[in-house]
């Protein structure tokens, strides 16, 4: 490795006439708060360990993910990585280091069994990567603060947390890369500091119409400073003597724009490290209908990268992946985008009704109690059916139960209907189920009361239904995206001809993926219209709801009066 490329995190960083160390630069408050945003977040989250496990469903072989609660990593992961710190403090002090600069190292402590029992940290710049320059295998030299002696430790005994970087054998020193960046925040800070430690007064010249002597020069400095420096001293008032007279130079904040700097130093480091400026208390431009979109960005462009980071690298030093079944690890970032109670439940409410999420699952990220087996069912509306059913008419009997997949309906030795054994009365008991040689499939023709023929006009009926929701969904969620987009725009007092300007380009921009969702109508038209809409009628719809028409209302009638009417 080039010596060179390590004096980059040792020596001071000379930046626009500053000497800044590396200790100073992260006492700036944004860059701080970028650091904490990230290790808080990740810290908080629960650091799972999974297992994956094959299973036979309708014979097709499958994957599904079991979660080992009582895997001795999940107590290092979340609990106690070592005998001397918590699990949480552990992935700050990883997290820290990492990303202010580049790399972060753990020694892992192994039982005899070559099981990891233990992590313990260790400080960045006492760790040097080298490699064996005779079998190309990678190592760590890590120099001890007790007596500074040097340990050499193999590859698969570091857990190396490496951050963004050019080689992807060590992550970039973010602090050296923006060193010029943050150097402007420094000094901003430093004239700060010296302006109001002057009482924040402008500065001046003190003019005298004899010579003075350095005695005096000397006295007359430190009696000047003695009395007029520090706010304590402010605009206290200045007696002068022997024709001295003082002269006030033109020093005012406002004109050096000393707040819009400051601001700007907090976007700007907040670029560096891929954290929103709310995160970081500046929330200048931030407003309630975008502040939430902005949070889920946080998470997925600045929360999660550094969390696969993390668990790509345990899932390489830390499992054994020599045999199945497969183990990996997973950092769970959900509690992050939990948004508020209503909207929760809300939610919950959906995941629920369409057999996405379980009972016992809802209140387990709730933090709650299971409620029982009888809270692992799933749960779907009896109403919901797939497109094919739809779009083609299900076949009477047991056709239709073949064709919908319902073995059950097929079944032979099934029981009939109540209702259907009362209809056919005293008959079958005078006939005799034994000597019917087609009792078999009159068992088949009763089974399946729930495949019954559907008419035509109930088909079409249903493909309507499923063509409005599909096109009333998109065009209200366009028609609330521009009414957003205005809602921001009239925050600042603009123009209504520039509001217009914007908005214009905005449609212009969202209509490509709406036309893309209408697109998925396409089935229902056929079945509704015995035709597809072209992209002309989809046009005159969503200019419709530029106009202000409800989107309800112009998914109803999405075509024009001529085109054929169900029922």
């Amino acid at each position: 490795m080039d010596p060179r490329y390590l004096l980059r995190y040792v020596l001071p960083y000379q930046v626009s006439g500053l000497t800044l160390t590396a200790d100073e630069i992260l006492s700036l408050s944004t860059v701080w708060a970028c650091m904490d945003a990230i290790a808080r977040a990740i810290g908080q989250c629960p650091w799972n360990v999974y297992r994956w496990e094959a299973y036979q469903h309708r014979g097709r072989a499958k994957l599904r993910r079991e979660l080992l609660h009582d895997d001795p990593l999940m107590w290092i992961f979340n609990t106690q990585p070592n005998p001397e710190m918590t699990a949480i403090g552990f992935r700050e002090a990883m997290l820290f280091q990492a990303i202010a600069y580049g790399n972060s190292y753990a020694e892992i402590v192994t039982d005899r069994a070559g099981r990891p029992r233990q992590l313990w940290p260790l400080l960045q710049d006492r760790v040097t990567p080298r490699r064996d320059w005779d079998t190309w295998e990678l190592y760590y030299e890590y120099r001890q603060p007790s007596d500074g002696q040097l340990v050499r430790l193999a590859q698969n005994q570091i857990f190396h947390l490496r951050g963004p970087g050019i080689s992807g054998l060590l992550g970039e020193n973010l602090v050296a890369r923006a060193a010029k960046s943050l150097a402007v925040a420094a000094a901003q800070e430093r004239y700060s500091a010296a302006y109001f430690g002057q009482g924040a007064n402008p500065g001046g010249v003190l003019t005298y119409p004899h010579k003075l002597s350095p005695e005096q020069w000397t006295l007359l400095q430190d009696d000047f400073a003695a009395k007029r420096k520090g706010p304590e001293n402010a605009h206290k008032p200045l007696i002068l003597e022997n024709g001295m007279k003082w002269e006030a130079t033109a020093n005012e904040p406002q004109k050096a724009q000393l707040v819009e700097g400051r601001q700007f130093s907090v976007e700007e480091i907040c670029r560096w490290f891929g954290v929103p400026p709310h995160k970081v208390q500046h929330l200048l431009r931030a407003t309630f209908n975008n502040i939430e979109h902005l949070s889920i960005e946080f998470v997925r462009d600045a929360v999660n990268p550094w969390c696969r980071r993390m668990t790509q690298e345990a899932d390489v030093k830390l499992i054994r992946q020599d045999r199945a079944p497969w183990r990996h690890t997973r950092i769970d970032t959900s509690e992050l985008l939990m948004g508020d109670a209503q909207s929760r439940a809300a939610a919950h409410a959906i995941w629920r009704q369409n057999g996405i999420m379980s009972a016992n699952e809802i209140r387990e990220r709730e933090g709650l109690n299971d409620a029982g087996d009888d809270g692992d069912v799933l749960l779907v509306q009896s109403n919901l059916t797939t497109v094919e059913r739809i779009v083609i008419a299900p076949l009477p009997g047991a056709a239709g139960a073949l064709l919908a997949g319902d073995d059950a309906n097929l079944d032979p030795s099934a029981e009939p209907d109540q209702a259907e054994e009362d209809e056919e009365g005293d008959a079958g008991d005078e006939q005799g189920e034994e000597d019917d040689p087609a009792g078999e499939q009159v068992e088949l023709r009763r089974r399946p009361t729930t495949h019954r023929e559907s008419t035509e006009d109930e088909v079409v009926a249903v493909a309507r239904g499923a063509l409005v929701a599909i096109m009333g969904g998109a065009l209200d969620r366009y028609a609330r995206r521009l009414a957003n987009r205005r809602t921001d725009l009239e925050r600042r007092p603009r123009p209504a001809r520039e509001i217009d300007d914007h908005l214009r380009v905005e449609r212009e921009r969202l209509r490509p993926g709406l036309l893309a969702e209408l697109d998925a109508a396409a089935p229902f038209a056929v079945r509704v219209f015995g035709r597809a809409l072209t992209e002309a009628e989809l046009l005159r719809a969503i200019e419709r709801v530029d106009a202000g028409e409800p989107a309800a209302a112009v998914a109803e009638r999405p075509l024009p009066e001529t085109c054929p009417r169900p029922g």
